[in-house]
This record gives C-alpha cells, sequence and structure tokens, in this order.
C-alpha cells in the first residue's frame, strides 16, 4: 500500500519536460488528466500509443509517475475505456491514503 508521500507525488502533476505529448497535440500532466482523456480519446489517437509493440501510457505511468502498481494493472490491457477505468480506479485508491 502507498504511503501519503506517495499518493501524494503519484496524483501530482510531473514536470513540464516529463508529460505525456499525445500524437493529437494533447499534453497530459497527471492522472486525473489522463483518465478523462481516455474516456474521449478516439480509436486511431490511442492505437498509435497502444498497440502490439508498446503501450505507451504504461511506460509513461511505470517510468515518470512511478506507479509501478498501476503500470503493472494497465500494462497488457488494450481498450482506452479500460485503462481509464483502471486508472480511475487508482486515483480513488491513493486519494484515501
Amino acid at each position: 500500500m502507498a504511503k501519503k508521500e506517495d499518493a501524494k507525488r503519484i496524483l501530482s502533476n510531473v514536470p513540464e519536460d516529463k508529460a505525456f505529448y499525445v500524437c493529437n497535440g494533447t499534453t497530459l500532466k497527471n492522472l486525473d488528466e489522463t483518465a478523462k482523456f481516455l474516456k474521449k480519446v478516439d480509436a486511431a489517437t490511442f492505437q498509435n500509443h497502444v498497440n502490439n509493440e508498446k503501450n505507451d501510457f504504461f511506460a509513461w505511468i511505470n517510468n515518470t509517475i512511478g506507479d509501478i502498481k498501476l503500470a503493472n494493472q494497465i500494462k497488457n490491457l488494450k481498450t482506452s475505456g479500460a485503462i481509464s477505468k483502471k486508472i480511475q480506479s487508482r486515483i480513488r485508491e491513493l486519494k484515501k491514503q
């Protein structure tokens, strides 16, 4: 279980130079923005970032945000809705810390 400081860090904005730059021009700075974006993203944009070769959301959450638990939960998910739901669930869990 994440400690309060870890939860706060995970839920915070990443530095500008570590933001997730989506191929459609959108910039994501935190998990909440990412979950909301994934709820409404079009299929082509999503597939540019998540396909058989890669999962950019997994990599960003794992390497930049540093939430290994969440990263592992979304690692093999292939739909934007499923990833969004996992992120939203994780946000609720972290806010309880």
